[in-house]
């Protein structure tokens, strides 16, 4: 896990040879590169915080939901990162493009459904589930990940 003394020396060696690093835009759009590294990193720090808590009887775990229901989708600049078919897309022209990235068919997740995932990895039902990562998405990481399983 890269430290803050590890990034401060990627800054440094970066500056000293005059590169500059760009990251957003692309085809997820702006931020998108700042928002996936986040995610990686609550990742990481869940598993590395689990392996380090597990001895005490602390369990640590992480909710990754799918498109859902929310201000964070339902805006202007998501309908327009979503339909950039469109000059304008509103709600209505959206909904169907969230739903293209889940493998389940539907369109976004309600936000009961991910609390109620939250609920279940903090009640005493996943007493001994630690350094989970529960995706919550519809199926939308599917064709991204493997199974685990041995070949």
């Amino acid at each position: 896990m890269a430290t803050p003394d590890d990034l401060n020396e990627t800054a440094r060696l970066v500056e000293a040879h005059d590169r500059r690093v760009v990251t957003g835009g692309g085809k997820a759009g702006p931020g998108s590169g700042g928002y996936t590294f986040a995610q990686r990193a609550v990742s990481r720090l869940v598993h590395d915080l689990a392996l380090t808590l597990a001895p005490q009887s602390i369990r640590v775990n992480a909710g990754h939901p799918g498109n859902t229901d929310t201000g964070m989708l339902q805006n202007e600049a998501m309908y327009q990162l979503f339909r950039p078919d469109l000059e304008h897309p509103g709600h209505d022209d959206a909904q169907a493009a969230f739903g293209h990235t889940h493998t389940m068919p539907v369109q976004t997740l309600d936000p009961g459904d991910i609390s109620e995932a939250v609920l279940f990895l903090a009640s005493d039902a996943a007493r001994y589930i630690t350094g989970a990562q529960l995706r919550v998405d519809a199926g939308a990481l599917l064709p991204t990940r493997t199974s685990g399983a041995p070949a």
